[in-house]
């Protein structure tokens, strides 16, 4: 394959993984009743708030770092050549797929971590932007993953 096709995959990815970071800015649950959600952004929730008495949520806090792990990482697999970049595409793709599916079950692994706060049949917590776009760019770099470990595999 060729290195400038693997270095731009590898930016794409890194890219993909890097924008699934910053649109956790957004809401991270649904509206309540056609309102603003009342938890804010994504990490507000996995973080947790003093102020309002919520819990971190770990799975959502080590879907965090996977994150922040792909984007290393798949700069550094643009760089490597052949079957040790196909490799690390593989990598890449296997974070951000388990990072971006981490967030799906964000409304369950929150409603676990403040099980002492909120009654678990009061409140219908459904995901909202920020987790959504989370887990599509998330797929989308791992997926543009896959296809430069394909490639490196194949060339």
């Amino acid at each position: 394959m060729n290195k400038k096709m693997n270095l731009i995959l590898g930016i794409g990815s890194a890219i993909m993984a890097l924008v699934a970071i910053f649109v956790m800015f957004s809401t991270g649950f649904g509206a309540d009743r056609e309102l603003q959600s009342p938890r804010g952004n994504v990490f507000t929730i996995m973080f947790g708030s003093s102020t309002m008495n919520y819990n971190a949520v770990p799975v959502l806090i080590v879907g965090f770092v996977l994150l922040c792990i792909a984007v290393l990482a798949a700069l550094v697999a643009g760089f490597l050549p052949g079957k040790s970049g196909s490799l690390g595409f593989v990598v890449v793709a296997v974070l951000l797929i388990a990072a971006a599916t981490m967030f799906a079950f964000a409304p369950a692994a929150y409603k676990a971590a403040n099980a002492s706060i909120i009654s678990s049949n009061a409140e219908e917590i459904t995901l909202g932007p920020g987790c959504i776009l989370t887990m599509v760019f998330g797929y989308l770099g791992g997926a543009l993953s896959l296809y430069g470990a394909y490639t490196n595999f194949k060339a």
